[in-house]
């Protein structure tokens, strides 16, 4: 599974019918930054809600695919993309309000849409920010 920064995502959950490959291939011609998603290692993807070793088995040869690896998803740490030297990002799953105050990651770049994928396209750096440690935190959406 990866993550796909442009448009709508239900257009491109239509694409995996034909695979993640093809999925990729598509998003990545019509300009989608790309993001590993839930990379987990094999050991762990057996207990995992999602099943998704590819990631951490095949990285070296998947890589070039995507432009940025999950590191952080929420409160879960995939400590191999860091280990391997991957660029990482820390996302969240927003699917609840208590989801909103977990880890995030902060890009310096203009708050737009081609900045954000010129930029995770990047080799630039991501600033990853624990935000469950802040008291009464106020969010601003």
């Amino acid at each position: 599974m990866a993550r796909l920064l442009r448009g709508s995502q239900a257009r491109w959950r239509r694409r995996l019918e034909h695979g993640l490959d093809a999925a990729l291939s598509g998003a990545r011609e019509q300009g989608a930054a790309l993001i590993a998603a839930h990379p987990y290692a094999a050991g762990a993807a057996l207990a995992a809600p999602r099943r998704t070793a590819r990631w951490a088995g095949a990285w070296r040869e998947l890589a070039p695919a995507v432009d940025r690896f999950e590191l952080v998803n929420r409160n879960e740490f995939f400590h191999w993309v860091s280990a391997a030297g991957l660029r990482g990002v820390a996302t969240g799953d927003f699917h609840r309000p208590e989801h909103l105050a977990t880890w995030k990651t902060l890009l310096p770049c203009a708050k737009d849409e081609a900045s954000l994928v010129n930029y995770l396209r990047s080799s630039g750096p991501a600033y990853l920010v624990d935000l469950t440690a802040a008291p009464d935190l106020r969010l601003a959406a």
